[in-house]
Order: structure tokens, then C-alpha cells, then sequence
């Protein structure tokens, strides 16, 4: 079955999500899926502002999210993660590149909120 254009571009959106997240150096397997739906439910409701937002994303792993909701989508400006053994901080999303203290560049970009 094709998928349609929007469709596509969400599951690039996943894909860069994971890569991001794998980059960081994160030891598990990821689903970029679950985080941006994770991130959708967080925010579900929110009036536009800037939050920071924790989520038990596994038993033992905590995402901490800073995001400012908008209208129409979302901007993602710092996933941390935290797990017992280890803090990872990569700095996610903004359309501008970023260097995080480990000194690894990334870039930034926009998500539309489901």
C-alpha cells in the first residue's frame, strides 16, 4: 500500500527523531513514533507558551522535554534524557545548528502538532 505524502513526511519525521536520539548516544532502542506522540500528549491541551514537560518514557528513563507550543506545531528545543547510568542531553530541532556540550552539532526544526 502507498502512503500519501503527508504520511511520508511524518515517517522522515520519526526517522530524523531516532537518529537524533541514537546519535546522543542513547543505549536502547527507540521509536521516533512514540516520542512525537508522546510529546502530542504532553502538550495536548496547552496554551501557547514555553513549558518544560517530564515524561516516564520507560520504567527507568525520564525525557524531559522544553517546548514551545504554538498554534499549528510545536518546537522542540531540548530533549534530555535521563536514565540511571546516564544523563544525555542532545540539543534537538530548532532549524539552526547548535553545538551541545560534548561538542556534537545538530540541527533544529519545527513538528506540527497532531
Amino acid at each position: 500500500m502507498a502512503c500519501t505524502a503527508a504520511e511520508y513526511k511524518m515517517e522522515e519525521l520519526y526517522a530524523a527523531i531516532e537518529k537524533k536520539i541514537k546519535a546522543s548516544g542513547y543505549p536502547r532502542e527507540i521509536s521516533g513514533a512514540d516520542v512525537y506522540d508522546d510529546i502530542c500528549d504532553q502538550i495536548e491541551g496547552k496554551e501557547n507558551g514555553s513549558y518544560i514537560l517530564l515524561s516516564k518514557f520507560e520504567d527507568d528513563v525520564i525525557f524531559e522535554y522544553h517546548i514551545t507550543v504554538m498554534d499549528d506545531d510545536f518546537n522542540l528545543g531540548v530533549l534530555t534524557m535521563r536514565t540511571l547510568r546516564e544523563y544525555l542531553r542532545p540539543i534537538l530541532m530548532n532549524k539552526r545548528t547548535i553545538q551541545t556540550r560534548s561538542g556534537r552539532r545538530v540541527c533544529h526544526t519545527k513538528y506540527p502538532v497532531r
